[in-house]
């Protein structure tokens, strides 16, 4: 559709989600024209950014991922101490796999 070779990550994701009910119906080789339209956006995104824009960026994704992942124990383990949900979340990070 727009001519953008995306990366094997993003074939890699599309796999690893297939199995949850919104990609169950699709077949395996299809990948929806919205995804890769909206990942061609983003990449022009980023590439319009200069690098200290994409630093920034990385670390506020980064902290709203820690948090995230903070909301998650505290609200699964309410008997947690602040110091073990630092910790789960720094287990979660440090052994976090792609693909």
């Amino acid at each position: 559709m727009l001519g953008v070779k995306l990366p094997a990550w993003c074939g890699a994701l599309a796999r690893a989600v297939r199995g949850t009910t919104f990609f169950a119906a699709m077949p395996a080789h299809a990948e929806p024209d919205h995804e890769r339209a909206a990942y061609a956006h983003q990449a022009a995104i980023y590439r319009a950014m200069s690098p200290q824009q994409r630093l920034r960026q990385a670390l506020r994704m980064n902290r709203t991922m820690r948090r995230l992942l903070a909301t998650g124990f505290r609200l699964r383990h309410a008997d947690w101490s602040e110091e073990q949900i630092r910790r789960a979340v720094a287990q979660s990070v440090l052994h976090a796999r792609t693909g």
